[in-house]
Parts: structure tokens; sequence; C-alpha cells
């Protein structure tokens, strides 16, 4: 399977994953010059950005590796981004998850609060 269909396929699996554990889609790919975000969901008060990794490469070991600042940094201004364009979400908590999807055995690990804007 290539890249981007594995990639697509864990975005939409991590989509069902979210929707049955209580959140609300907002928007799939959002993209801006300065990044891309792949989910963007929301639980009661809280605006997640969250970051889809599929791979059978990472161990649980080394899931804190899987964004590097500046694809952090880069999340972090699109979310600026989608805060501007939809200021109905001004009010809400924000939240940047990070959900790790294995292509062996297709375990899914969410990872909440994986960095913080600072």
């Amino acid at each position: 399977m290539n890249r981007r269909k594995s990639g697509m396929r864990g975005e939409n699996r991590a989509s069902l994953f979210l929707i049955n554990d209580g959140f609300a889609i907002v928007k799939r790919n959002f993209r801006r010059q300065c990044g891309e975000i792949d989910i963007i969901a929301k639980y009661n008060q809280t605006l997640i950005f969250i970051e889809v990794k599929t791979s059978n490469v990472y161990s649980r070991d080394s899931l804190e590796y899987l964004v590097n600042d500046r694809k952090r940094r880069r999340i972090i201004n699109t979310s600026r981004y989608f805060l501007k364009e939809n200021p109905e979400y001004e009010d809400y908590n924000i939240q940047y998850d990070i959900i790790f999807i294995s292509q062996q055995d297709e375990e899914i690990i969410h990872i909440k609060n994986a960095f913080y804007e600072v």
C-alpha cells in the first residue's frame, strides 16, 4: 500500500475511533500554506488538533519521537489560522494530540496533550 493510501486509511480509522469515543469531527485535512492538520475534533469545550501517524516502524517505546519540533510548530501555526477563520471556537480549550496506528496489528494509541503551545 502506498504512503498516501496508508495515511488516508489511518485518518479514516482515527476518525472512527474518535467518534466512537464521543468526539465530534470538526474538520479533516485542514491545509494552509504553513502546514496541515489531519483531524480537528471537539469534545465538550475542548478543540483538539490531531496528528495521525500510521506506521509499522515505530514501537510503543518511540512514540514520543513521532512529531519533531518543526512539525509541532507547523501544527500550532496552522491551528492559529483555523482559530482566526472560525471565531466560534475562541472560548474553547485547545489541545494537541497524536494518534498512532500500527499497520502490523492495527493497534490505535491516542496520546492526549502530546505537546503544548509555548
